[in-house]
């Protein structure tokens, strides 16, 4: 009787034994699967620091005028006051008395919008002032010259509302700037 109390405690414990494993040595394999998954996270994040390390240093090896020159480019924010300023003091070096200027987002389903909904942050910038052609030529020409990225979206001329004997307009220029976000 001994013998068949002690095999089948051996085989209870075993049973046992066996309940209790299985399910821990299941639970094993997912840790194990997280802890690569962890792992693999730490190498990409490394990855990403010695990327940045590179990419600071090369932004601090780079001269200061060429930095300026870079975030006048494309500042890190719109600074729509100082703006504003820049295009009325530009458009008076061609003789251009602004009559309006108005600051908005553009429109959410815009090209730029869209295009650059990650990184830029489009601002949309109307001018209105009236001249004639010749100073409106000469003030995109420099607008395209200036270092600050600019695109002109739209021109509109009031041809109904002449002024200086006929040689002047109306105008309203529809500009596009970006700042990074």
């Amino acid at each position: 009787m001994k013998p068949i109390i002690a095999l089948a405690t051996l085989i209870a414990a075993g049973i046992a034994g066996y309940l209790y494993v299985w399910p821990a040595y299941g639970q094993m394999e997912v840790v194990a699967e997280e802890l690569a998954e962890y792992d693999r996270a730490l190498e990409k994040i490394e990855e990403f620091k010695s990327l940045r390390d590179t990419y600071v240093s090369e932004y601090n090896s780079l001269p200061d005028e060429q930095v300026r020159r870079m975030e006048t480019l494309l500042p890190n924010e719109t600074n729509e006051l100082q703006l504003l300023m820049n295009i009325d003091v530009f458009a008076g070096e061609f003789g251009i008395d602004v009559t309006e200027i108005e600051i908005a987002e553009p429109p959410r389903n815009s090209a730029a919008a869209e295009q650059n909904d990650r990184t830029v942050k489009p601002t949309r910038v109307v001018v209105r002032f009236e001249d004639d052609y010749e100073t409106l030529a000469a003030f995109l020409e420099g607008l395209e010259s200036r270092l600050r990225l600019l695109d002109v979206v739209a021109i509109d001329i009031d041809t109904t509302r002449s002024f200086r004997g006929g040689d002047g307009y109306s105008y309203t220029l529809t500009l596009l700037t970006y700042a990074l976000q």
